[in-house]
């Protein structure tokens, strides 16, 4: 009885929260390039330090990446968001990962197993105004990965983003 109340629960959660498995997730349209997507928040990174919007200062493009460590397309473009994330430092790009906290187990090893250093912050209770920013996005589909791209002052550029991709000339164009 507690393996069937398990796996209806377990089903239940890959409903709320899919992960996209193509290689070329879906685009979806952009949202109005004046309305900040990711204004003014406080959250934690995975080793307990406070973080804030001023994460954002000083950087041309930012990329804001939901992932979880179940999800295969994820956790398989982590070591590519690492290298873009090294490779386009000196142009003002940075990634910053973004885990909801229900999925802490596993994130520290497969962090460590893919090699990334960027920043990743924990989204925090449904209050909060990062989870309102990325869970609350209006283009979220309920899918991950999903990324999407801010400046400085979290201004949405570009498109949102379901699914793992190649970021590479998204990333050139986006700094241009």
């Amino acid at each position: 009885m507690k393996r069937i109340v398990v796996l209806i629960v377990s089903i239940a959660l890959l409903g709320l929260v899919g992960c996209a498995a193509s290689e070329q997730g879906g685009e979806v349209t952009s949202r109005g390039a004046s309305e900040a997507v990711l204004g003014t928040f406080a959250a934690t990174d995975m080793d307990g330090n406070a973080v804030d919007e001023s994460i954002l200062s000083g950087k041309k493009v930012t990329m804001i990446n939901l992932w979880a460590p179940w999800c295969g397309p994820c956790v398989g473009e982590m070591p590519d968001l690492q290298k873009l994330n090294e490779k386009y430092a000196d142009k003002g790009f940075q990634v910053i990962g973004v885990i909801d906290e229900a999925d802490l187990n596993n994130a520290d090893e497969t962090i460590k197993n893919t090699g990334v250093k960027y920043p990743i912050l924990k989204l925090g209770d449904s209050s909060s105004a990062l989870y309102q920013a990325v869970i609350g996005h209006p283009e979220f589909q309920n899918a991950i990965p999903f990324s999407f791209f801010v400046d400085e002052n979290g201004k949405q550029i570009g498109q949102a983003y379901t699914g793992a991709y190649d970021w590479e000339p998204i990333v050139e164009e986006l700094l241009k």
